[in-house]
């Protein structure tokens, strides 16, 4: 599979210095807000953009919908988001763009600044996006307040944006237009940016800015908006209000949002899985109501393990594939981090001895590894490796701080215990006039017309070892997958495409992680469950049919993949901001089984 140009690369971070405790851009000579008059810049926000967006007419809406330009240090957001917590029962999608975000270590100084002051700072600076181009998507409030960033340049994140959002629904309800001065930044406010501002915005949006300056005015008016100046002292003159008046087909002509989605008739899924579950959460979450259907209750198959390892299987490559693994595992890492069953180890990945394996140079290349600010990943040569984490390493490793063990039963059960998700042990047939996610792995191939789809079963075991001498400190995963726990690790996994003798299975256990074990152990319990597994190992994610869409074959990334297709499915389905990329979604979908057979016959799933 071919690279992709928007496979996302590390990104610079922002040049920041700090001026009697406040976040000044270096780059741009340029506050991040007027801390003389407003010390946490709280107040400026309501008074530039909140008040003249007037969002307290939108309070009795389902959902108020923002766009901004300049996330910054999320100031903007984070006020917004304690305004609709506060003063509405709305929910709020936060859509934003930004071209040089911050590091890690100014996101925690924004906290230590704001933690006491703004509900979500903390929350926002531990779920910070990494410093990697493309979207980025996190949930707080227990899913009442979606943030969407993207990392790059602005007129690139718009022509995402407007290929993603329908034309006769809604969009925007309001922009923020918050970049530095147009004298130090003109790229943002240039008219190729606002032009695509006015599509996005729908009849009767608005959109509000700090600046005056009259080259933003005319970009203004030749958008769409209605301009007038606020007055803005003692603290500056003037500021800029917009008025959309054009007829985009974004609205009703009240001003109230289209939807295509009856949220009184109750989405069905079919399977109660991980990715299931992950599904009607994010439904649930989004106000809709939702019925899951599985006949052996919830958390059967490969969604039966308990000691499921949470880590990025990354590529380096720059493919589609790489960039669906590398944002699903940052998404998952963030959102399932609720819940219980979610346990935050960090992961170790060991450079294979399979010469066929990615080599771990491409990959830490590629991603900048030895960057101080692509802290989410962190190279370890095998004697580094070997003193860091108590254990004899011969090759060189990766080492994941956000990676997690998922006890998958437990959070399934979790993510579908939600007053709005109705989960029923038993079987029902397909309405073609109800939206319907099918869930169910293989169980998909049964579906009448669907034949063609490319999916089998592969089981996979895992086995507790008992043993007195501690040998790891981390989870481990490369040749083979070891999980450490008091007492016991439990090692895995194999990959069964017909069954194996109970003594294979433990003896390839035992031999994949022999260097993880102790010389005098026992064996215990083993776990078995079976995956669904595409014949080209890429998830099966999109459109079957009108009203029937499908999340299924995530293989043995389950634990990332089906939370981010979750998120894909439920944005596409309800409009939101774009979760994947074109590419990613070509990758994704499930008619690429029929085109291809069109030319070259059926396949059975690869082996490995």
């Amino acid at each position: 599979m071919r690279a992709s140009a928007s496979a996302p690369r590390p990104i610079a971070p922002a040049d920041i210095s700090w001026r009697d405790g406040h976040p000044y851009a270096t780059a741009y000579d340029d506050t991040y807000y007027s801390e003389h008059y407003d010390p946490l810049g709280i107040d400026e926000v309501h008074r530039v953009f909140l008040q003249p967006a007037q969002l307290e007419k939108r309070a009795d809406q389902d959902t108020i919908t923002i766009a901004e330009l300049g996330f910054g240090t999320g100031l903007n957001f984070l006020v917004t988001a304690d305004w609709v917590q506060q003063l509405t029962s709305a929910r709020l999608n936060f859509i934003s763009f930004e071209a040089h975000p911050l590091a890690t270590v100014d996101w925690t100084r924004c906290a230590q600044l704001r933690g006491g002051v703004l509900n979500h700072a903390r929350d926002l600076s531990q779920a910070a996006p990494p410093l990697l181009s493309g979207w980025h998507h996190r949930v707080f409030a227990n899913g009442r307040i979606r943030l969407s960033v993207f990392h790059g340049r602005a007129e690139a994140g718009l022509a995402l944006l407007a290929q993603s959002l329908d034309p006769t629904e809604s969009a925007i309800d309001a922009w923020y237009l918050d970049g530095f001065a147009p004298d130090r930044n003109p790229e943002m406010w240039s008219e190729p940016v606002m032009q695509q501002i006015g599509q996005l915005t729908r009849t009767g949006g608005h959109i509000t800015t700090f600046t005056a300056a009259g080259q933003v005015r005319r970009a203004m008016m030749a958008a769409g908006f209605v301009v007038t100046k606020i007055d803005q002292r003692p603290n500056k003159r003037e500021s800029l209000h917009g008025l959309m008046t054009r007829d985009n087909q974004r609205s009703d002509g009240m001003g109230k949002a289209k939807r295509k989605i009856d949220k009184k008739l109750p989405v069905v899924i079919h399977g109660a899985g991980i990715a299931g579950a992950s599904l009607a959460r994010h439904f649930a979450d989004a106000g809709q109501a939702v019925t899951v259907y599985d006949p052996k209750g919830p958390a059967s198959g490969a969604s039966s393990i308990r000691q499921a390892i949470l880590h990025p299987r990354l590529l380096g490559d720059g493919t589609p594939v790489g960039a669906y693994r590398l944002a699903a595992f940052h998404y998952a890492t963030n959102y399932l981090a609720r819940f219980n069953g979610y346990n935050r180890t960090g992961v170790l990945h060991v450079e294979s001895d399979d010469q066929h394996q990615p080599k771990f140079a491409r990959v830490m290349d590629f991603y900048d590894a030895h960057a101080v600010t692509q802290d989410w990943l962190i190279p370890f040569a095998s004697e580094d490796a070997t003193r860091e984490f108590t254990t004899q390493f011969h090759n060189q490793t990766l080492f994941f701080p956000q990676g997690a063990v998922i006890d998958l039963p437990t959070i399934c059960a979790e993510l579908l215990d939600h007053p709005g998700i109705d989960v029923r042990k038993e079987e029902t047939k397909i309405d073609p006039s109800t939206p319907t996610f099918v869930c169910t792995a293989t169980a998909a191939n049964t579906l009448p017309g669907f034949e063609w789809l490319e999916m089998n079963k592969v089981a996979g075991r895992l086995h507790e070892i008992h043993h007195t001498e501690t040998t790891l400190s981390v989870p481990i995963v490369g040749n083979g997958y070891a999980v450490p726990s008091s007492g016991s690790t439990m090692i895995g996994s194999t990959y069964e495409y017909s069954p194996w003798d109970d003594q294979d299975a433990l003896d390839h256990n035992i031999r994949e992680n022999r260097a993880y074990l102790p010389r005098q152990h026992r064996v215990g319990k083993q776990q078995y469950g079976e995956r669904a597994l595409t014949s080209d190992r890429n998830p099966i994610v999109g459109r079957l049919a009108a009203n029937l869409w499908m999340s299924a074959g995530h293989g043995s990334i389950g634990t990332s993949s089906a939370p981010y297709a979750a998120a894909i499915l439920v944005h596409q389905h309800l409009g939101f901001a774009p979760v994947a990329t074109s590419d990613e979604l070509k990758m994704l979908d499930p008619n690429r089984f029929k085109e291809r057979q069109q030319r070259r016959g059926p396949l059975t799933p690869k082996k490995g």
